[in-house]
């Protein structure tokens, strides 16, 4: 995936695809800025850096001074919970995560970032520190493709993987391991409230890329009768004819979306809006992340 991630620039904007209104361009920006010195206030000087305590205790106002920061922390959190293990189309939903998560890994080493990537399965997360090493992305991606193998198809419990990913939120706000750019690939199953709670807290100082991992079943039954599901123990005899069973199926994809969706609209005290975007199973990874970045549908 390596020589395949220098076509991408996850610093430009990228557009938010079907499913959402408007063509919703969002640019990464990140903080940028690190503390340098205090100087004398001079006028045209920006107010909003004025240093209060300085000011308070020398009786003259005082700013700060920030210099550019050109290296960004980037967080990538890799969902491979069993609802990834699931396809109806082209490659499994946790198979397509897993190869994004390389893509944007290799690209964020290139532009000279440091990286930290997490793992989440259904017994917890995993992962590696923030490093410029491509020694720590490899280890980290054979962690990937260790959890991808052990995946199967048997029976969850359907609140188990969020309470995984919300606790991994949970962990990088409480040891402020929170880059200023955070990616999270998965397919938000089971969406709940203090998920969507944690990415508004984390909103406050990262900028917010979330890619939505989607089969076309997920999206829409086909219409013929005796449909059967299984989750790998039992199965279950669905009429994909029932017109009401089909409208309250497609709500519940569209539900979520919009859940996500409400997110687009709460800048954090970056300025930046979080970001949505649906990748398919169908299609491979990479022509997906460049018709985002090109703001093609």
């Amino acid at each position: 995936m390596a020589p395949y991630s220098r076509l991408l620039d996850l610093k430009g904007p990228w557009r938010s695809k079907e499913l959402f209104s408007g063509n919703n361009a969002s640019r990464i920006k990140g903080r940028g800025l690190d503390f340098a010195e205090l100087k004398n206030y001079q006028p045209g000087d920006d107010v909003r850096h004025m240093d209060w305590k300085k000011t308070h205790s020398s009786g003259r106002p005082h700013v700060r001074v920030f210099e550019e920061d050109k290296e960004q922390k980037v967080s990538l959190l890799v969902d491979q919970s069993r609802s990834m293990f699931f396809a109806s189309q082209g490659q499994m939903k946790s198979v397509v995560a897993a190869q994004l998560a390389s893509l944007i890994g290799w690209r964020s080493l290139s532009d000279g970032d440091r990286l930290a990537l997490q793992i989440i399965t259904d017994s917890g997360s995993m992962g590696r520190p923030f490093s410029r090493s491509k020694e720590n992305l490899v280890a980290g991606l054979k962690q990937l493709v260790e959890a991808n193998q052990q995946l199967a198809a048997v029976a969850i419990k359907p609140k188990l993987k969020n309470c995984s990913l919300t606790q991994c939120l949970q962990q990088l706000l409480h040891s402020r391991q929170l880059g200023r750019q955070l990616y999270i690939i998965s397919d938000f199953n089971a969406l709940a409230e203090p998920l969507l709670d944690l990415l508004r807290q984390c909103n406050a100082s990262a900028q917010i890329r979330l890619l939505l991992v989607v089969d076309p079943l997920e999206q829409r039954l086909p219409r013929a009768n005796n449909l059967v599901a299984s989750d790998g123990v039992g199965q279950l005899l669905v009429d994909g004819l029932d017109r009401k069973f089909q409208l309250n199926y497609k709500q519940q994809f569209e539900q979520k979306c919009q859940n996500l969706q409400r997110l687009q609209a709460v800048a954090g005290n970056n300025g930046q809006p979080l970001s949505l975007h649906i990748i398919h199973t169908e299609q491979a990874a990479l022509p997906q992340l460049l018709a985002l970045q090109s703001g093609r549908h």
